[in-house]
């Protein structure tokens, strides 16, 4: 039963953290550093970090935690306390080709930060008393490639525009401790 209460709950969770990063490096104010011929042509290094605007919930976790735990056992869950903390730095290094002016190939490594989740609660049935204790910690990072659009507006400043595929790995580390006491009858 605790395994496949880990499953559940660590599915229902990673599917809302997948796409709350992505939308948060989506919305990301970069600092980028760029060593490049003289001329803005040929081959460069890149690299940045990126503070992310996360709007993942704790609510919502939360929330998907009970859920998991109702659909693996019957019976649900109530939260003593609950905290989530988020590593919001993305950085990503790279090289890139510039092939004109406005025009360019790159290769990256991007790290997306890390979540940590931790959760303590009670789970009560007819016969017994749980103290559930869950600890969930998520990393995504891995090789992307782009094609960048560039539009020069001032000397040494540009707008990049980047498309491309990032092919992360995904990692999620779902813990969960449990203890049970049958209740006494009077």
């Amino acid at each position: 039963m605790v395994d496949s209460l880990r499953m559940k709950t660590a599915h229902a969770v990673g599917i809302g953290v997948t796409r709350v990063w992505i939308a948060a490096v989506a919305l990301a104010c970069a600092v980028v550093a760029r060593v490049q011929a003289a001329d803005g042509s040929g081959f460069y290094l890149d690299a940045s970090a990126v503070r992310t605007l996360s709007t993942l919930d704790l609510g919502n976790l939360n929330a998907g935690v009970n859920a998991a735990v109702t659909s693996a056992t019957g019976t649900g869950l109530a939260l003593t306390s609950s905290s989530l903390q988020r590593n919001t730095t993305t950085w990503t290094a790279g090289v890139g080709y510039r092939i004109s002016e406005n025009f360019a190939v790159e290769a990256s490594y991007l790290d997306l930060g890390t979540l940590h989740y931790h959760a303590t609660g009670t789970e009560t049935t007819t016969t017994e008393t749980a103290s559930l204790t869950s600890a969930l910690r998520i990393t995504s990072k891995g090789p992307a490639l782009a094609v960048v659009g560039i539009l020069p507006l001032l000397q040494g400043l540009e707008v990049n525009v980047r498309v491309g595929a990032f092919d992360g790995k995904t990692t999620t580390d779902y813990r969960s401790e449990e203890h049970t006491s049958e209740l006494q009858s009077h």
